[in-house]
């Protein structure tokens, strides 16, 4: 989600230049909005596409293997019929997520109290809008605008400047002491906003700074959002306006550009920094016309990206249940500690074998002494014999299913050394394999 919405963001900055010559703001506001698309939401769907055309031009290999050493490096999770453990990667990996989220529901619930706490401030010190000539103005623009939501106006008493704010519910802060030309700038200026759901890209740009709060580039795109918001918002109004209403357009935002008032993210407001009142005015004074091979060019850089950007899907992995075990939990906590901090083998064909207990099946039926050594268990198992010299072990029983898979059982065991016969003790564990690798 943060490599593929960055890329974007980067490919946006790169084209900068381009950009500007070509007077391309919409196709940037078009690119920002994708990227905040890739930022939010993870597409691994893509993987089983790429995967499906890969195989329909790259048929795989029967003989084909996927062998992989999995070292202490790699997250992997142990599991029994009575807990499970995670190795040390996985738990720092763990911990890794618990901050992140930590982090980014705090940045979350920092904005939401910050924005109820501003909108409670409009409704209480902020007087609501009674002139009727400034209500007709409005409903005017909202019959131009073709915008039908009910909208709510206040007068904002301490700022100098305007905004709207409020995604279902919108309203519109008009500053006093303004005349009723500049009023109806600003109305419209507004209305363009509400009309093109610039509030509802904002909230998402932010709650991206919620999820992606470590990535630089996350706040990149919120800054650009903005500044492409209220560019396209400058050039649809300056297309209504006559050129003396464009001159005075351009009056206004100036004047809001020098106010020294503290920007507040979950607003859109009408003014901007020195900068950007710079950019906005040169889009608003200049009528760049992009040729047909620069459409034809955008079009391609699009496809480019999109592509691109969603071929980082490959990058996900889905987690295999590689091994199971069942049995008492004091028999398998030896096994437990070994995985924890011990090396795993070794994954053939998506299928993993845990640590340095690889069980080594020469016969499906074995037993393995003391030293390690293995040998074919006695057909004819029994529980007991005469003689009274025996070697301590473990006795394994490997069970082949018609799935593919296979079941491993383990019990404690002693060998007669004069007779061979095998007596059975208790059971130890039981490891289940959904793939046979034996």
């Amino acid at each position: 989600m943060s490599l593929t919405g960055s890329i974007i963001v980067i490919a946006i900055r790169l084209l900068k230049p381009f950009i500007n010559k070509y007077g391309l703001i919409e196709w940037q506001a078009l690119l920002l909005k994708l990227s905040a698309v890739f930022f939010m939401i993870p597409m691994p769907f893509m993987k089983w596409f790429y995967q499906g055309l890969r195989r329909l031009f790259i048929p795989e290999s029967s003989g084909q293997s996927d062998a992989i050493l999995i070292t202490r490096k790699h997250a992997a999770i142990l599991l029994s019929d009575t807990k499970w453990v995670v190795n040390i990667p996985g738990k720092i990996y763990m911990e890794i997520v618990v901050i992140w989220l930590i982090v980014a529901f705090f940045i979350l619930v920092k904005y939401i109290l910050q924005y109820k706490k501003y909108k409670t401030l409009i409704f209480i010190e902020f007087p609501r809008v009674s002139d009727k000539e400034l209500f007709a103005m409005l409903g005017s623009l909202q019959k131009e605008t073709g915008i039908n939501t009910k909208i709510q106006l206040y007068i904002d008493p301490f700022r100098k400047e305007a905004f709207s704010m409020g995604i279902l519910h919108p309203l519109i802060v008009l500053p006093a002491n303004m005349d009723k030309d500049k009023l109806r700038l600003i109305l419209l200026h507004e209305l363009i906003h509400i009309k093109n759901k610039d509030l509802l890209v904002k909230g998402a740009a932010l709650l991206i700074l919620c999820i992606h709060w470590f990535n630089p580039l996350a706040y990149l795109l919120f800054k650009m959002i903005n500044e492409s918001n209220e560019i396209c918002c400058d050039k649809k109004a300056s297309k209504t306006l006559s050129r003396e209403e464009c001159r005075l357009y351009c009056e206004l935002i100036i004047e809001m550009a020098t106010s020294k008032q503290k920007q507040i993210l979950f607003i859109s407001p009408l003014k901007g920094g020195y900068k950007e009142m710079k950019r906005r005015l040169t889009y608003l004074m200049n009528e760049n016309y992009a040729p047909k091979i620069v459409k034809y060019l955008t079009c391609f850089i699009s496809i480019f990206l999109v592509v691109s950007c969603s071929m980082t899907a490959l990058a996900y992995g889905e987690p295999i249940e590689v091994l199971k075990m069942v049995g008492q939990e004091e028999n398998l906590e030896e096994q437990f500690d070994g995985f924890t901090h011990l090396d795993i083998a070794f994954a053939e064909n998506g299928v993993s074998l845990p640590f340095e207990l690889n069980e080594k099946i020469l016969f499906q039926e074995q037993f393995i002494d003391e030293n390690g050594n293995i040998s074919e268990a006695d057909k004819t198992v029994r529980n007991s014999c005469s003689h009274s010299v025996t070697v301590d072990g473990t006795y394994q029983k490997h069970e082949l299913h018609n799935d593919g898979s296979c079941k491993i059982k383990n019990y404690n065991a002693k060998r007669c050394k004069e007779c061979g016969t095998l007596i059975i003790g208790n059971f130890i564990s039981e490891a289940y394999y959904p793939k046979c690798i034996h």
